[in-house]
This record gives C-alpha cells, sequence and structure tokens, in this order.
C-alpha cells in the first residue's frame, strides 16, 4: 500500500497541470500588442514638448532672418519760417527739406548678429535632440517597467501553479499519517497567500501599462506587451567613441560658440554708428532747389560698451567651464551605465547557466523525495522558496541590463536619425 501511495505520488509530481497560469494569463479576447518601437513612434507623434520644440526651431529662423537685415533709413520732413511775424507771416519765406537718415553699422555688426543668430539656432536644433532623445528614454523606462511587472506576474503564476502540484500529494501524506493537518493547513496558507502574489502582481503590471500608454495620451491597459524581449539580454554598446555623437556634450559645445558669438556681437557695439543724411530743400518764395547733406557721429566719453562686453567675456568663460563639466559627467554616466550592464549581464549568465538549473533540480528532487516520504514538507517549500529568489534576482538583474542599455543608448545618441531597431529596441 505505501509503494502504490509512493508511486501516485510521484507520478502527481510530475504531471504538468498548468491551471493557474491558464486561467491568469489568457484572456477571453486576444489584446492588441504594443511593441517597444510601436509605442516609440505613438509618443513621438503626439509628444507636446517635441512639438514645442519644433516651434523653436521656428522661431530661430525667424531669429536667423531678421538678424541679417540691415538698419532701415528713416525719411524726415522738415519745414522753416513758417506761421512767423512780419516777413515771415504765412508760408511765403518757408524752407522745406525732404531727407532721408541712413544709419551705417561698422565693426561687424551685422555679421555678428548673424553668427549669433546661427549658433542659437543650433543650439535649438540640439535642445530638440536632447528632448527627442529624453523622451524616447522615458518611454523606454516605461516599457522596462511594463515588461519587469510581467515577468513578476509570470514568476508569481509559475509560484501558485508549483504549489497548487502539492496539493494532492500532501492530502495524500496527511491521509496515510505521514503529515499533521499542520502541513495542509500551512498549505492553504501558503496557496492563498500566492494567489494574492498574483493579483498584486496583475495589479501592478495594469499600473505599468496604463503610465507607458499615458506617455501618448490614452491611460489605458486593455493591451499587451511584448514579453519575451526582456529576456534578451543582448546588446552592443556604440559607437565606439561615443562623445563625439553625445548631444549632452554637443548642446555643451554649442553653448560655448554661442558665448563666443555673443562676445563678438558686444565687442562689435562698441564701435559707434555715424549717421548719414541726404536731401532736398526748395525755397518757397524763390523756387529754387537745393541739395542738403549732413553726417553725424556720436561721441563714445562714457559709452564703450565695456560692462556688456566683460559681461560677456565671463558668460564664455562660464560656459567653457560647463562644457569641461558636461564632459566630465558623461563619462562617469557612460562608464557607469557599462558597467552596470556587465555586471547584470554577468549574473543573468550565471543564474541562467547554473543557478536556477541547480535549483529546478533541487526543487525536482525535493518534490519527488516528499512523495517517496524521503522528504518534510519544509524541505520541499524550502527548495521552492530558493528557486524562487533565484528568479526574482534574474528578473531584476534584466531589469538593470534594460535601464543601463536605455541610458547608453540615449547618452551615444542612438536615435539621432530615423527610429529604427538600434540599441537594445527590440
Amino acid at each position: 500500500m505505501k509503494i502504490l501511495i509512493a508511486a501516485c505520488a510521484a507520478a502527481f509530481v510530475y504531471g504538468l497541470i498548468p491551471q493557474v497560469w491558464a486561467q491568469n494569463d489568457v484572456p477571453d479576447e486576444p489584446l492588441p500588442i504594443v511593441t517597444l518601437k510601436a509605442a516609440l513612434a505613438r509618443v513621438l507623434e503626439v509628444a507636446p514638448v517635441i512639438k514645442a520644440r519644433g516651434e523653436a526651431m521656428n522661431a530661430s529662423d525667424g531669429t536667423l532672418e531678421q538678424a541679417g537685415i540691415r538698419p532701415t533709413p528713416s525719411f524726415s520732413l522738415e519745414a522753416e519760417n513758417i506761421l512767423g511775424t512780419g516777413i515771415f507771416n504765412g508760408f511765403n519765406q518757408t524752407e522745406t527739406t525732404f531727407s532721408l537718415d541712413q544709419k551705417i553699422e561698422r565693426g561687424g555688426k551685422r555679421g555678428a548678429r548673424i553668427g549669433l543668430a546661427e549658433s542659437e539656432r543650433h543650439i535649438t536644433r540640439l535642445s530638440a535632440l536632447v528632448t527627442r532623445q529624453n523622451v524616447i528614454f522615458e518611454v523606454r523606462k516605461a516599457y522596462i517597467d511594463a515588461m519587469t511587472s510581467a515577468a513578476v506576474l509570470k514568476n508569481a503564476q509559475n509560484r501558485a501553479e508549483t504549489t497548487q502540484k502539492l496539493v494532492e500529494v500532501v492530502n495524500l501524506r496527511i491521509r496515510s499519517a505521514r503529515d499533521s493537518s499542520a502541513a495542509g493547513e500551512r498549505l492553504t496558507a501558503r496557496i492563498m497567500a500566492e494567489n494574492a502574489d498574483v493579483d498584486q502582481a496583475r495589479y501592478a503590471l495594469n499600473n505599468a501599462k496604463r503610465r507607458l500608454s499615458a506617455l501618448w495620451g490614452e491611460a489605458s491597459y486593455d493591451f499587451t506587451i511584448d514579453k519575451d524581449s526582456f529576456y534578451d539580454a543582448l546588446y552592443q554598446a556604440k559607437p565606439a567613441q561615443p562623445s563625439h555623437r553625445a548631444p549632452d556634450l554637443r548642446l555643451a559645445k554649442a553653448t560655448e560658440k554661442r558665448a563666443s558669438a555673443a562676445l563678438i556681437l558686444e565687442q562689435a557695439n562698441s564701435k559707434l554708428d555715424p549717421t548719414l543724411r541726404l536731401g532736398v530743400r526748395q525755397f518757397q518764395r524763390s523756387g529754387d532747389v537745393a541739395a542738403v547733406m549732413s553726417f553725424s557721429m556720436p561721441f563714445s566719453f562714457s559709452n564703450s560698451n565695456s560692462g556688456n562686453i566683460a559681461r560677456a567675456a565671463a558668460e564664455r568663460r562660464r560656459s567653457m567651464w560647463l562644457s569641461r563639466d558636461a564632459k566630465m559627467q558623461f563619462d562617469r554616466d557612460y562608464n557607469s551605465n557599462l558597467e552596470t550592464l556587465r555586471a547584470a549581464r554577468a549574473e543573468i549568465d550565471a543564474f541562467r547557466n547554473g543557478i536556477i538549473p541547480q535549483a529546478k533540480s533541487a526543487l525536482d528532487k525535493t518534490r519527488i523525495g516528499y512523495g517517496r516520504g524521503a522528504f518534510i514538507y519544509l524541505d520541499v517549500m524550502e527548495a521552492q522558496r530558493t528557486l524562487q529568489e533565484y528568479q526574482t534576482r534574474e528578473t531584476l538583474a534584466l531589469r538593470r541590463f534594460h535601464l543601463a542599455a536605455a541610458a547608453l543608448d540615449r547618452l551615444s545618441a542612438a536615435y539621432e536619425g530615423p527610429l529604427s531597431v538600434e540599441g537594445n529596441i527590440q
């Protein structure tokens, strides 16, 4: 009789009854799949901050166009000797002058304005690129959160399924007096706790999907994600020297150039501009006409623009220091994320190639031995808890890997061109 019970228990252990997974993971109707690439395309299409950057580019075009315009001439009309007394009564002695005044720019002001406007336009374009990189990074983080939540849900469902398989074995052992009724009560409590874990994991997944879809303006979770790509821990850091393409560093350099252009403009503004006047004067009494010409030059006793020049020079030095700081920050971030990615990859390999397979083997042997009477219930629970811990650690390592890959892609401008499958986008 004991041999028969042990054989039944062993057969049950080897049987596959995926009731929990089937009930929890398969919806009544298939939900549409939103891949990472599709999510990125949706967000980039509607993101207000990207549209705002586009309008900033239009504004910089207008600034550049205006910077190249020369000073416009002014027309003046001057009438003398009117409405006086004696012979100047009325308009008989009137002298009327029509003239055009033109300011003549010196010191290369127009070229300096154009240079500054071009620098600002370049900064606007790079700022738009940085904004695009940041938006894509936020989408990838949200998608990684959703994939992590899906993996946590899968692990919870697997745990609940594995524990459910012990029910019949524990009942057989209780009926045969090999275990006390307390073992059944502990198993019941554990099943209830693991079912609660499944529910909580599903809520977390729905919340993660809602945060993801909120980025494209829907805040819905009626879709599924590409769960399989979460387990693809493949990535090649590129380019080899990312600092030449890093948008943050390029923006810092562009800001430095803009400060230099602003200094050049302030130096040009220290040159005072003369005004040339050309006109015609009409004498009412004789009907004669004569040309009028004048030239005026402002004095620069106390206005040499020295204050603005000093300010612009200080801003230029400040931008140079900030550019160096940006390079140091980039090196720290890039190397840190690269090491995080490598460490996560090594941990993933360790769990997949040795630790988890060994833990699964230990659990299978413990369950078989438990069915045969060689182990107690607590031994099975300990083996299962150990496997669950390792699977959780693998999931966390995968999350760190994907986050580091996304950060590296952002730092190295992997999305500067048209959206394509680059870096770790699957």
